[in-house]
Parts: structure tokens; sequence; C-alpha cells
């Protein structure tokens, strides 16, 4: 181990199976790692910085590496809460967790992913725009809120025998297809979608870590069943290790270290047309592709956090 880390701590909800799982493989490969619950970290966890330096227990913070399972960046709305003192407290409890972790950042500690990486998960067509601006093909992509563009959009789709499918701007629901069924619930929807042109193929997903292409792992599954595997029971999903081609790893490693993520997951699907672009994530699930993979994806993070 590196002299100069003392050890991992793991940055996450309580309740997060991913990084539970990740915290018990490093305890068991005798690392000291520790586990922050995010939503305690104000009560439960001796911080201090004079602005040179953070002590986190009582030992110097640099000395860690760090695990950030996932943060929330949501806006706090202020009218959300039913008085003026609870959203001070949740604000001030954001700039300490995002502040502490930020600091270390800007001090080479290592942090995967700082929560300034974070914003991607929200901003989805701004990262499309990225995607393509580093040569990654995407699917026929549009962005309204206004149910006339919505309706002309399919009836374009429909008429060429195509389908288009739509999910939430800023994730958090999983892919359906748009058809009569639905189309009529855009007229009083209070949400605001992206709308894709239905694409078919290999679905897969290419992890990255550092600076690195880490592996890429296909999903398999009955797409007539469900668009999205996330629908699916899990037993009907199946996981392969598969190659992409080195054009693919060179994309997906110049987009994550664009927007600074030290650790990702790219989604792709891939057909005779080519490879086309889906989504990134900051904190891309792990645990459920390497059970099924067999790929060490939580002892390569492990690896590069102790001793790259």
């Amino acid at each position: 181990m590196n002299k100069f880390v003392k050890g991992i701590v793991v940055f996450a909800d309580s309740n997060d199976d991913n990084a539970t799982t990740f915290f018990n493989k490093a305890k068991s490969m005798g690392i000291n790692t520790i586990f922050i619950d995010t939503k305690r970290l104000s009560i439960d966890y001796d911080i201090f910085t004079d602005m040179n330096s953070i002590k986190f227990l009582s030992s110097d913070a640099k000395r860690y590496s760090y695990f950030v399972r996932a943060v929330n960046l949501v806006p706090l709305n202020p009218f959300a809460f039913s008085n003026t003192q609870k959203f001070n407290e949740y604000r001030n409890y954001y700039s300490l967790m995002f502040s502490f972790l930020e600091i270390l950042r800007s001090w080479n500690t290592k942090v995967v992913n700082p929560p300034s990486t974070f914003w991607c998960h929200y901003f989805k067509p701004y990262v499309y725009v990225l995607a393509k601006s580093y040569g990654m093909d995407i699917p026929q992509t549009f962005v309204t809120p206004s149910f006339r563009e919505i309706y002309k959009i399919y009836k374009n789709y429909k008429n060429s025998n195509k389908k288009i499918i739509f999910k939430p701007i800023a994730g958090g629901k999983t892919v359906k297809i748009l058809d009569d069924s639905n189309i009529e619930n855009f007229k009083i929807c209070g949400d605001v979608y992206i709308f894709q042109e239905l694409i078919h193929g290999q679905n897969f997903r290419v992890f990255t870590l550092g600076n690195e292409y880490l592996c890429s792992l296909a999903l398999e599954y009955d797409t007539s069943k469900a668009i999205d595997y996330r629908d699916l029971d899990p037993k009907e999903v199946k996981v392969k290790i598969i190659e992409v081609p080195d054009d693919i790893k060179k994309k997906s490693v110049k987009l994550a270290n664009g927007i600074g993520l030290y650790f990702s997951g790219i989604d792709f699907i891939f057909n005779q047309q080519g490879y086309y672009f889906l989504d990134i994530n900051p904190a891309p699930m792990f645990v459920g592709f390497e059970y099924h993979s067999g790929f060490p994806i939580i002892e390569k993070i492990i690896d590069y956090l102790l001793y790259c």
C-alpha cells in the first residue's frame, strides 16, 4: 500500500447496496475502510478545516482516498420546507459535504467522484451535445415541454413506421415507447422528457476508471418484454464481457475525462449502422454487472484508490 494512503472512505447513503458491497469487500481485504452515511455527516463525523488542512476523525483527511457513491445535486427549494430554519440546516449541510470533498480533490486527494461532476446526471441534453463534440453518434433526439411539438414528432415517426421512446430529462424513470396509449398524457404533463428515435441493437455499458478504459459488458434480454432492462426481473437479464472497437474505448475515456469523472459507466447500443451513445453515469451501478459477468470491478476501483 502507498505509505501516504491510510485507507478508503466510502461516501454514500447507508442503504446503498453498491456502496455497502464495496465497503465490505475492502474490509475483507484488510483495508482500513470507513463508511460515511451522507445523511449524518455533520452529526456523527468529526471534521475540521482551517483552509490549509482538513482533519477527519482527528487525522489528516488527505491520507485517505474517497469513493463517493452518489450525492444529490438537486437544488434545494425553500418553499418545500415547513420553516426557514430547516431549509438553512439542509443548505448548510450540503455546503459542508460538497466543500469537504471538493477541497480534498483540489489538493490532489483521490475523490471518486467529486460532487462537481454529478451535474451530468441531470444535464442530459448538454451531455448529448458533449458526446457529439467528442465524435460519438447519438440517436435522433428532441427535448421539449410543448405538446404541439411532441405530437408533431410522434406523427412524423408513426407515418414513417418508426418508433420513438421517451425518458425524463434528468433521469429517475425507465425508458418507455411513445404510442397512442400515452401520447395524450403529455397535454397535462408537468415533467420534461427527452424523445429519441428507438434504436434496435445490442445494449452494453463501457466502464472507465482513471484515465483508462476498464471493460465493456453487454446486456442481453428480451426487448419485446421491456425496452429498459431495469423494468425486468434481474434473472431475465444476462451480462457478458464483450470487446468493442478501440475508437469507442478512446471516445469513452475522453468523454469521462472531459466531465471530470474518475469512474463512469457509459451506455451504448450497437447495430449494423454503428455505435450510438445513450448516457453517461457519474455513479453507475456495478455490483450486479460484476456478479453476473465475473469482471472484478470492485477490486479494480480499490487498486486505483490505493496504489495508482
